[in-house]
């Protein structure tokens, strides 16, 4: 046989061996498939539990609005509208960063996160996550990631997290919908997901019913799962763990640790052509080329050359540091490396950052004392694991200059942390939201700190006697400009009396909301119209008895108001808040949703005749 017959004969025998092959796999696909079905189950549950927030709408222990209303089933779905019975964050719109109390933003923003809240959600089972289910109820289309966490047994019970998926907020049709976007593939069991929010683009409060992961106990085919050599270090902070002297570019021959040269460019070696690049620029146009970097981009951009590395390590890049959108890259090791780049540094934000272990109070103090003596803004909102008593009192010593402070949610607060807070005694913005402040300590830090002119109590459950704080208020914080004292349930009639009878003048922000001792009773909202004639902006959230003489009185003092929310009110009428909308020519929003003598034919001819005014009116749809 000849070469080119045996080749033929074996091609020929090739062929039928591949349609044998192909004949028993076509048969025995089906009974495969269900073969994998039965080892691999997909396993479906809803949260079991609801770890951490950062805000919610209801109070704590509550059943309205609260963050506890995502475990189990859905209950609303397929309903559309604004149900007690969701999760509901604090906030929505732009209103809040328009009014008096608003946080002065960073300079360098970050260009990859636009997270405004988020939710840590547990669930019983672990599993390989494929797809997660947001059962969306009201104004849809908030959710910008998601993440997994992985508990590493290899450093103290720290987590590792993945981002499984991650994109922009929608403007989503006003209808109930199941959302779930595409996950990347992910190689570790788990049972803890954050999802994360932005609700700055809706035009109404979002509602959440439950949430629901499908995942697979088993491990994935070894086929399927990411290749380690391709995926990336899970601790990779993209050079925020670097210090000043690892300006190598990585993977070049000198290495991170600054003991030989770094690497030149091919620009820094080009200098007798007529080769012109971003380093050849004067040093002070580089500076303020590369501010405009966000804070990754600002480390990825000092590994290409030294030159760079120089300019983006530069102290002054470094004044105002928030690492709040990097929250989950934020470890120990991470602020060190940041240590040698903030000596100049005066506004820091570590809010979000460092959550179940993965920056301890250690690192935080370590940083706080290496960097943090010129610092007059702190903000450490959901940071439970480090902001302690003891944490306090070394940033009260190290900062002694601080001006805002920020310790939203963290519930390791007590008594003396507390009264640390109340030594800051050139504090002029403080926010205590859902903390633990007692009545003796919130009326210390009132007297310490007589600079105050933004002051949080919002959801501060455990002041039991709030006029002892309105006293304190009265008599030492005469240029107060903002206070927010929503659901804190000792708030009356006299303590309003009392605050605005000595800081009416200055007030330009009030939050009363859902205080359920204030009432229009002896003229009090009619006094408070008087007396604050400055005010931009009113919350009297569900107070009932507001009625007509009291809008009429806000109608007739308080001509610069730009945001009022009456919600709930059920003595007002048309007339009243149609002479609001006259007088009030700076309104820009109003909310009238369940004001019993409102409806909508009114609410909808205001919008008509007033069309820069935002004017709510909420709904279920049963």
């Amino acid at each position: 046989m000849s070469d080119e017959e045996h080749h033929a004969s074996s091609f020929v025998l090739f062929l039928l061996n591949l349609k044998r092959t192909l004949g028993q796999l076509v048969s025995s696909k089906p009974r495969e498939r269900d073969e994998a079905v039965k080892q691999h189950p997909v396993v479906e549950q809803y949260a079991a539990d609801v770890v951490d927030f950062s805000s919610q709408y209801g109070r704590d222990y509550g059943l309205c609005y609260t963050a506890e209303n995502l475990k189990g089933p859905h209950r609303i779905y397929p309903r559309y509208g604004d149900f007690a019975e969701a999760f509901v964050t604090r906030t929505y719109g732009i209103w809040w960063d328009l009014a008096p109390s608003a946080c002065e933003p960073f300079q360098r923003v970050a260009t990859r996160n636009t997270s405004s809240d988020f939710i840590d959600i547990l669930f019983k089972k672990m599993v390989f996550p494929n797809k997660l289910e947001i059962y969306e109820t009201f104004n849809p289309g908030s959710t910008v990631r998601i993440l997994a966490a992985q508990v590493n047994h290899e450093e103290d019970s720290a987590l590792r997290w993945k981002v499984l998926w991650e994109g922009m907020p929608q403007c989503a049709p006003a209808v109930p919908r199941v959302y779930s976007p595409q996950l990347d593939r992910c190689d570790f069991v788990t049972s803890l997901i954050r999802i994360e929010f932005s609700h700055r683009h809706l035009s109404y409060y979002t509602s959440l019913d439950a949430v629901r992961l499908l995942g697979s106990a088993e491990t994935p085919d070894p086929h399927e799962m990411p290749d380690p050599h391709e995926t990336p270090d899970p601790h990779e902070t993209d050079g925020l763990d670097r210090d000043n002297n690892s300006c190598a570019v990585r993977g070049g021959g000198g290495g991170g640790g600054g003991d030989g040269p770094a690497r030149r460019s091919a620009y820094e070696t080009r200098r007798g052509d007529d080769c012109r690049s971003l380093v050849d620029m004067p040093e002070e146009v580089i500076q303020y080329i590369i501010s405009f970097f966000d804070i990754l981009d600002l480390c990825r951009v000092a590994q290409t050359c030294r030159t760079l590395c120089k300019h983006c390590y530069d102290a002054q890049q470094f004044t105002e540091l928030d690492l709040q959108p990097y929250w989950h890259m934020i470890t120990d090791a991470a602020l060190a490396g940041l240590a040698g780049r903030c000596h100049l540094m005066r506004r820091l934000s570590l809010s979000w950052c460092g959550p179940y272990h993965n920056l301890t109070e250690a690192g935080f103090v370590r940083f706080l004392q290496s960097c943090g003596g010129n610092l007059t803004c702190l903000r450490l909102a959901s940071c439970t694991e480090y902001v302690t008593n003891s944490s306090l009192k070394i940033i009260v010593d190290v900062c002694p200059g601080l001006t805002e402070l920020d310790v939203r949610c963290c519930g390791r607060l007590g008594d003396e942390g507390f009264a640390e807070i109340a030594r800051a005694s050139r504090l002029q913005r403080l926010n205590l939201y859902r903390t633990a402040v007692r009545t003796s300590e919130a009326a210390l830090i009132v007297r310490n700190c007589v600079h105050l002119e933004m002051l949080n109590f919002d959801s501060c459950s455990q002041i039991a006697n709030f006029h002892e704080v309105a006293v304190a208020i009265a008599e030492n914080l005469r240029e107060l400009k903002c206070l927010n004292v929503c659901r804190v349930k000792s708030v009356g009639n006299n303590s309003l009396v009392v605050i605005a009878q000595t800081c009416g003048a200055a007030l330009l922000e009030l939050d009363v909301g859902w205080c359920v001792e204030v009432s229009s009773r002896d003229g009090c909202l009619v006094n408070l119209a008087r007396r604050c004639p400055r005010l931009r902006a009113l919350y009297l959230t569900s107070i009932r008895t507001i009625n007509d003489r009291d809008l009429q009185a806000f109608a007739a003092h308080c001509r610069d108001l730009e945001q009022l929310d009456i919600l709930g009110s059920m003595g007002v009428t048309p007339i009243a808040v149609a002479g609001v909308l006259l007088e009030c020519t700076q309104l820009k929003l109003l909310d009238v949703s369940y004001c019993t003598c409102i409806e909508f034919i009114d609410v909808h001819r205001w919008r008509q005749m007033y069309p820069e005014v935002t004017i709510q009116k909420s709904f279920k749809n049963i």
